[in-house]
């Protein structure tokens, strides 16, 4: 059994909708969670476990917004954004 780990391209057109929309989510996300870090960081005495939390969640909406801008950086480059125009 081989396993596969690269994917496809070009994307189906649903999986580019779905990326295009997660990627405006993980933005705003990742946006208001670092406001939120900041915020709570700047505080007289910050609890270790809430900076902890936040800071991991801010770096896993952050990972998830660079995976799906590169998906579609790498379906854009496949040639099928090309073939859509002509």
């Amino acid at each position: 059994m081989q396993l596969q780990w690269r994917t496809p391209h070009p994307l189906p057109e649903r999986t580019v909708k779905q990326l295009r929309r997660s990627r405006w989510v993980f933005g705003t996300f990742a946006l208001f969670e670092s406001i939120a870090f900041t915020v709570t960081a700047t505080e007289s005495r910050p609890s270790v476990w809430t900076l902890t939390w936040m800071g991991f969640v801010t770096i896993l909406s952050l990972s998830m917004l660079f995976l799906s801008q590169h998906l579609l950086r790498k379906h854009k480059q496949s040639g099928e954004g090309i073939a859509r125009i002509e």
